[in-house]
């Protein structure tokens, strides 16, 4: 009996371990196909111990949390910097914050990030390669990394209706941002799309400026919370409507109008509108990694093991990419800190440990120091026709200080900037600061860039753009 007791003792102890190595390393979920060589990495450049892919809550908090690690830490911020937190207004229940606009929150962050020593690429990502260790990234502005980790926490895109006249009037009447547009529709009627917080949200967002906003609900109720709905009744140019679904966008040159449907009286009616504002649900940005990584049908990434681990040892995912039940900034900020723990794990497991990054230190990438530019603002129509007078080529950035896709434009445009001196003039327009010349310019949504070549304008393109699309753009006209 006491033998028996012993192995049994033994065996139970031996288990403990054993998950216990499990749970820290990840061993039984290592690829075998991966090849963790120590070795190779002194003959590799642009080495990158941790990347972080995104810049939102989730990967915000990884990011401070493996550079406080002691792991030289990058994050590529992406296409929209700092998140969707950065569309919303105020936010109330974030622990030791009564009350913080979603934009001023993400600085907080970043600031508290940059301060901790992570260093932030202003880029997005355009290859991925799992397949070998070190992991391989390409970035559009044609840089390589090397990384020994990678953290996605890439986030998720608004989706669309997808019905007739949706592109056509894309960034000409039909949105996404209400924080980003609202200012467009000063005493104008628009329709919000959806039936959940988002839509709330973007409603609470539009009732300071429109002459009324009317919330279209598919179903026969709202999903968004409580709290949320009980703002909206307390808004008296804010209405909704139940059991309606927009089958066609109706417009010229802007948006007119709609074809909306009853589904409850099987009726469709033309509906004048002035813009209509999407808040129908997100779609996870997880398409650099099909066919690399294991998701579900609808492209949310899977984890392992009450982890933060993905399918390929050494790669994890923390926020949207892989929540579709919470949504949460809280709840990505506290998967980003858990991505961070389990890379640190995966790092010491493979023999990555505080001497090996001095020996690999050579062969860090460093990002090459942003020089500061100072770039012209103007305020008038006499001020631009002055200036398209007296240079070839002039470009014109239309910001706002509130938008956060011109928040994501305008380090890119300053670099454009820097690669075009002497060629290109880059001017600034605060449209808040300058709004009769937003008007006369005809400006219907931010970013705005116009350009304007020996005189006359020459083209112009709304919305955020790809650091490669707008340089091949600006080259276009520059040479």
């Amino acid at each position: 009996m006491k033998k028996t007791i012993s192995k049994i003792f033994i065996t139970t102890a031996l288990l403990s371990i054993f998950l216990f190595a499990f749970h820290k390393t990840g061993f039984i979920s290592c690829n075998p196909a991966v090849n963790f060589d120590l070795n190779r990495l002194k003959a590799l450049d642009n080495l990158t111990p941790v990347v972080v892919i995104g810049s939102g809550p989730a990967g915000l908090t990884a990011a401070l949390y493996s550079s406080r690690l002691g792991y030289p830490t990058f994050l590529i911020s992406g296409s929209m910097p700092g998140g969707q937190l950065t569309q919303t207004s105020y936010i109330e229940n974030w622990p030791g914050e009564k009350k913080i606009l979603g934009s001023e929150l993400m600085e907080k962050m970043e600031n508290q990030a940059k301060n901790l020593g992570v260093t932030f690429l202003n880029d997005t990502v355009d290859l991925v390669d799992l397949s070998n260790w070190p992991f391989k990234l390409k970035l559009s502005d044609g840089t390589s990394l090397n990384a020994l980790s990678i953290i996605v926490a890439t986030g998720a895109t608004p989706r669309v209706l997808e019905v007739s006249g949706e592109r056509e009037f894309y960034g000409k009447g039909v949105t996404t941002c209400a924080v980003c547009d609202a200012p467009f529709y000063k005493g104008k009627n628009v329709f919000v799309i959806g039936g959940g917080d988002a839509a709330a949200e973007q409603a609470l967002q539009l009732s300071p400026y429109v002459k009324h906003v009317e919330i279209l609900v598919r179903k026969e109720a709202m999903r968004a919370s409580k709290a949320m709905q009980n703002h909206i009744a307390k808004l008296d140019n804010v209405s909704i409507s139940y059991n309606k679904e927009i089958k066609d966008i109706l417009g010229d040159k802007l948006v007119t109008g709609v074809v909306l449907y009853d589904s409850k009286s099987k009726e469709a009616t033309k509906l004048p509108i002035d813009g209509i504002f999407l808040a129908i649900g997100h779609d996870p940005n997880t398409q650099l990694f099909k066919s690399q990584l294991d998701m579900d049908d609808v492209g949310y990434i899977k984890l392992k093991n009450r982890s933060q681990k993905t399918s390929v040892r050494g790669v994890f995912a923390a926020g949207d990419v892989e929540d579709h039940v919470y949504r949460q900034a809280i709840v990505a900020a506290g998967s980003g800190s858990r991505a961070a723990l389990d890379s640190d794990f995966f790092l010491q497991s493979v023999g990555v440990n505080s001497e090996v990054i001095k020996n690999i230190e050579p062969n860090i990438f460093t990002k090459e120091l942003d020089v500061a530019v100072s770039l012209g603002e103007i305020h008038n129509k006499k001020q631009l026709d002055d200036l398209v007078s007296k240079n070839k080529v002039v470009i014109f950035d239309f910001y706002g200080d509130f938008c956060p896709p011109c928040k994501a434009m305008m380090p890119v445009f300053e670099e454009m900037s820097r690669k075009f001196a002497n060629k290109v003039n880059f001017i600034k327009v605060n449209t808040t600061k300058a709004e009769e010349l937003t008007k006369e310019m005809k400006v219907i949504k931010i970013p705005c860039f116009v350009v304007f070549k020996d005189g006359s304008e020459v083209e112009r393109k709304y919305g955020k753009m790809e650091k490669a699309d707008l340089y091949n753009w600006i080259k276009s006209f520059a040479d």
